[in-house]
């Protein structure tokens, strides 16, 4: 079965292999994106016309105190002790990685966090060029965080 046949060809797609990360990428040929994660027996999916990722994490699989070790490049000292959930962090960089295209270890290395009213910011700043991807959890509960970004 193809993916175009699950959309009844209305949302024809192409899928190529990013250059960066090797994610599969959905190339939409209808002018929207799209956006998958899955965790354990759950699928994540957004739809946009804008740039988007979506992620979800089972708190099962990651040790907080690992991903907050992790945040010591992207995040000031004030940051690091104000994360209260260091899983759903985790879940916003997945998110803001797959709408930016470059991957997590490309944000985790060439972007700055900061807190916004709904989640993080990712900022990227290159030569004279400032990308943002705002993140935002949707839903956190005791087994999973599912978050989405934009841009």
């Amino acid at each position: 079965m193809e993916l175009t046949d699950l959309f009844d060809n209305k949302f024809p797609v192409k899928i190529s292999q990013s250059a960066n990360n090797g994610a599969p990428k959905f190339i939409p040929t209808n002018g929207l994106n799209l956006s998958l994660s899955h965790s354990q027996n759950f699928i994540a999916s957004a739809f946009s016309k804008k740039s988007i990722g979506v992620d979800i994490q089972s708190r099962a699989k990651i040790r907080p105190d690992f991903i907050s070790r992790i945040y010591k490049n992207i995040l000031s000292n004030k940051l690091q002790r104000e994360i209260s959930d260091p899983i759903a962090l985790w879940s916003c960089l997945e998110s803001a990685a797959k709408c930016s295209g470059l991957g997590t270890s490309y944000l985790l290395t060439n972007s700055t966090a900061s807190k916004n009213k709904q989640g993080w910011t990712f900022t990227i700043r290159e030569n004279s060029i400032i990308s943002s991807f705002s993140s935002f959890v949707i839903n956190s509960d005791f087994q999973h965080v599912l978050s989405a970004a934009i841009s």
